[in-house]
């Protein structure tokens, strides 16, 4: 184990890799509705970056960040 990773897990911090998604609106409406999923963008941006993560269709960007998380609890670390 390297020593950064010794430390951030010492310090309760984590550190993770996320995709978000990056899209026209309007070219993903198109997108979806050119393939009948009127229902996924009617109201519900999630469900179709659910389903944009499965599809990989080509209006999507798919950039993946780091996200640093923070223990809810750090008395083992903090004295």
């Amino acid at each position: 184990m390297s020593d950064l990773a010794d430390l951030v897990r010492t310090l309760g911090v984590k550190i993770r890799v996320i995709t978000r998604l990056k899209y026209d609106p309007t070219k993903a409406l198109d997108w979806a509705l050119s393939r009948g999923m009127r229902e996924v963008l009617a109201l519900n941006k999630r469900a179709f970056e659910k389903a944009a993560k499965a599809l990989k269709p080509e209006v999507v960007e798919f950039k993946e960040e780091l996200q640093a998380t923070i223990a809810r609890d750090l008395s083992g670390v903090i004295q």
